[in-house]
């Protein structure tokens, strides 16, 4: 979907999924997201040019998505400021590089969190929950085509996931 078709469909929508590649730059001309047409959806652009109108959540199981300049005193500017900005009440982001097949567990988990009633908080802190608990012979079952050797126990591969905003 092309940048353009995504800025388009965010302002109808209730909820934005991005799984994608994020990068975080201090520049927010230069932080974003790097959609299917390998074009960048930047932070900037979004702070400026998209608006939802009744946004539940965002989601980006991407790398570095909840990233901000720390040098910029009390302006919070990047990817997940920008989705807040335009609307959201809620944005699931990443404070650092993350594993692939632990965000795809994760973020499934946190789907069914969902559909099972739970606020945001409540269905992140449900599947960090499963994900550090998961064994080795369910992640095996559950990941059939991915080598897995250990669980995801250690923080890295769960504790960079958190929500942004009002919780509800």
């Amino acid at each position: 979907m092309a940048s353009s078709a995504v800025k388009q469909a965010l302002d109808k929508a209730q909820h934005g999924h991005f799984s994608c590649h994020g990068h975080f730059d201090a520049d927010i001309n230069k932080a974003g997201l790097t959609l299917a047409d390998c074009k960048d959806l930047v932070a900037k652009e979004m702070f400026t040019s998209i608006r939802m109108d009744n946004p539940r959540l965002v989601v980006m199981s991407a790398c570095e998505t909840a990233q901000i300049q720390p040098t910029l005193g009390d302006e919070y500017m990047g990817l997940s400021a920008s989705f807040l900005f335009a609307g959201a009440h809620n944005v699931l982001a990443t404070q650092w590089r993350v594993d692939d097949n632990a965000s795809r567990l994760l973020i499934e988990d946190f789907y069914q969190g969902l559909n099972d009633g739970l606020s945001p908080v409540q269905a992140l802190q449900q599947a960090q929950h499963q994900l550090r608990e998961m064994s080795v012979e369910t992640l095996k079952q559950r990941s059939p085509n991915t080598a897995i050797t250990r669980t995801y126990d250690n923080p890295y591969y769960w504790a960079g996931f958190i929500v942004i905003g009002d919780g509800k």
